[in-house]
Formats: C-alpha cells, sequence, structure tokens
C-alpha cells in the first residue's frame, strides 16, 4: 500500500501502478481459469495479450519520454514548484535578447544566478546587432530556373535531384542594411533528413557590377546534419551597404530545411 501511495504522486508512477494493475489481473485469471481454458482457441487469446501487452507498453513508454518527457513529473519533483507551470518544456524561451531578459526575470532560479545569467546576456547585446530575415515572399525562388525551392511554414525548403544549372537555389535583395567598411557575419541553421545525398550553400555578394570588384563570399557545399547545424561566414561591406544572400542548392536525394537568415555586427 505505501508502495502504491508513493508511485501515485506524478505520472510515470501511475503508468507504472496501471501495468502492473493489468498483469496482476492478467495473473489472476490465468491462475483461476487454466483449468477452464481446454481448447487452444480459449487460451490463445490470453496468450497474445501477455506477449503483445508489454511491447505495446514498450512503444507507448519510449514515445512518452521522446515527444511529452516534460509531463512524466509532478510539480514537487521540481525545486521550485513554480517551475512546472514556467519550465522551457511548457513555455517558449524568447530568441530575442530583449525578452530573454525579461523571461530570465520571471523564473523562479536562485537571485544570484539570475543576475549573473542577466549580466551575461547583456554582454552579449552589447557586442551584437542581430538582424533576423524573415523567409517569406521577398526571396526569389529558383533564381536559375529550377523548381528546387520552396517556402514551407517560414522555412527554405530544397528537393529535388537534378537542375538546369547543376545547382541552384534562392535569394533575398536588401538594400542599405549595411554599414560601409563593417563586418557582419551572415548566418542560417539548416538541416537535412536522414540519407539526404543533396548539398547546401550560403553565399553572399554586394550588389555592385559582377564585371567590376566587388565582394563575394561563400561557403563550401555541404550536406548539413539531420540534426541541424549552423552555417555562417564572414561579409566586409567593401564597397557599398547593399547585400545579397544566397541559399544554394545542389541536387540529389533527399530534402533539405533553412531558417532563421541573420545578419550580425561583429563589434572590432
Amino acid at each position: 500500500m505505501k508502495n502504491a501511495k508513493g508511485l501515485s504522486k506524478n505520472p510515470l508512477g501511475i503508468i507504472a501502478l496501471f501495468i502492473s494493475m493489468i498483469y496482476g489481473f492478467a495473473c489472476l485469471v490465468l491462475g483461476v481459469s487454466l483449468n477452464n481454458l481446454n481448447t487452444l482457441c480459449e487460451r490463445l487469446p490470453l496468450i497474445w495479450f501477455i506477449i503483445i501487452f508489454p511491447l505495446f507498453m514498450l512503444g507507448t513508454f519510449i514515445f512518452l519520454v521522446v515527444k511529452h518527457h516534460e509531463k512524466l513529473y509532478a510539480p514537487s519533483e521540481y525545486r521550485y514548484e513554480r517551475n512546472f507551470f514556467g519550465s522551457p518544456s511548457n513555455k517558449e524561451v524568447p530568441s530575442d535578447l530583449d525578452n530573454l531578459i525579461v523571461y530570465v526575470e520571471s523564473t523562479e532560479i536562485d537571485t544570484i544566478q539570475k543576475k549573473e545569467i542577466i549580466e551575461e546576456i547583456k554582454k552579449v547585446k552589447e557586442k551584437s546587432k542581430t538582424i533576423p530575415i524573415p523567409i517569406n515572399n521577398l526571396w526569389n525562388l529558383n533564381h536559375w530556373g529550377s523548381n528546387c525551392a520552396s517556402i514551407i511554414d517560414n522555412k527554405m525548403v530544397f528537393t529535388g535531384t537534378s537542375a538546369p544549372e547543376g545547382k541552384d537555389g534562392s535569394h533575398i535583395n536588401l538594400f542599405n542594411i549595411l554599414e560601409n567598411g563593417k563586418t557582419y557575419e551572415i548566418s542560417c541553421f539548416a538541416k537535412s533528413d536522414i540519407g539526404t545525398e543533396a548539398k547546401f550553400q550560403l553565399w553572399c555578394h554586394d550588389q555592385k557590377d559582377p564585371n567590376s570588384s566587388r565582394t563575394t563570399v561563400a561557403t563550401d557545399y555541404k550536406i548539413p546534419s539531420y540534426n541541424g547545424e549552423k552555417f555562417s561566414l564572414n561579409f566586409k561591406a567593401e564597397y557599398n551597404n547593399d547585400i545579397r544572400i544566397h541559399l544554394q542548392y545542389l541536387p540529389g536525394k533527399g530534402r533539405i530545411e533553412v531558417r532563421d537568415v541573420r545578419i550580425s555586427e561583429l563589434k572590432a
């Protein structure tokens, strides 16, 4: 009884009690009624239940751990119970620094630790000036004539095994967004499906005549990790305040998606 009371304090314990109860009933039925189950047809459902039920529960448990692990604990198992309602799993963590400071201030972590975190965020904020570039209809898709690029849920998605020019991509023109003489980090986040053979490249250049001197920088073509990874390069505004950002695709098997395109000013 004490063990049952202890298990009932959180969802994980309730699941364990449920499994124990089901197996208890199964053993009871098997023990009491075995002599009355004379034919294979009568015994088969119980045998299959004993075989399949553990596999079903294993699959369910794996799903819960992978997709809903934050729901397997009771509020009392948090150091501060109010964090159960304000934990990162139940509350989206802001990506911009100003809202991140507000988020940290609203949490129930130790006051000294909170101040240290806020100070670090402020230092990062002072050192960087970041401009997010949304993926929307301002992007020029498939600039070299293929149909590899599309926008799905505010992400640039590349698929396809061929392109007229051997490669293709999308780009956006940004005017008067840089300051001449300064250096910027251009970055994005890219990921691929498992088994992808296609490759991705981040490429940037200014808006000067291609036949004249201009700044152009690119990463190597690469298959992004299926967990996702950051692609970045440093771009110096040497000739004007404009930039064209290319998301380039080398066709192949699989799928690549790109998001979180950003321009960050690098402090000297």
